[in-house]
């Protein structure tokens, strides 16, 4: 989602014939490296499957010029893309061996896509993307990057309004925003939202 050449962490449980097939033919036309991954204590060893440029374009392309074929599936992919950056921001803030680039790494992905999901997508759609960004703006704060934090927050608040008031994704990104505000000496910003 960030740029051109993407890095996706799939489990390798489940078995997916399908999706191992898959892969084993881009990997074999050189479209895709795949190299293991340490799975966290007992989890699972996985595999970061890295996407070459051409590929990603292509895609993107795709999808930009021939909607029709995008938009048959177009809300179950922004549902599954968001539900997979929350599942992937959530397994690492509750690790309990800190693995702060994974983390790092995360967040342009995260950033990205709630920059780029349609006001009009799927509640769950936007509630993981808003869960995923919350997430990913503590982990900015704690290691000092402040200003994305904020940034990311600010976008995250500003999807989740496409949520009715109450939803409790909004409610928390509102919340976690304004502590962030506060922590940093901006109590009249945070007190507002």
């Amino acid at each position: 989602l960030a740029d051109s050449r993407c890095n996706h962490v799939l489990c390798g449980d489940e078995g997916d014939k399908s999706l191992s097939g898959s892969l084993e033919l881009l990997r074999s036309l050189g479209l895709i490296e795949s190299t293991a991954v340490r799975g966290l204590q007992g989890a699972p060893d996985k595999r970061n499957v890295s996407m070459h440029p051409l590929l990603s374009d292509t895609c993107r392309l795709i999808v930009e010029e021939h909607p029709s074929i995008a938009n048959v599936h177009q809300d179950q992919v922004w549902v599954a893309t968001a539900t997979l950056l929350h599942r992937a921001a959530q397994r690492h803030s509750e690790a309990t061996e800190l693995n702060w680039l994974g983390r790092y790494e995360l967040a342009p992905h995260i950033s990205a896509l709630v920059g780029t999901l349609p006001a009009n997508s799927p509640p769950a759609a936007v509630q993981e993307a808003v869960h995923a960004a919350r997430l990913a703006m503590d982990h900015l704060d704690r290691t000092g990057a402040h200003l994305q934090a904020e940034q990311l927050g600010r976008r995250a608040l500003h999807l989740s309004r496409n949520l009715p008031e109450d939803d409790p994704a909004a409610l928390r990104v509102t919340c976690d925003l304004a502590r962030i505000l506060i922590n940093h000496g901006r109590l009249g910003e945070g007190q507002e939202l």
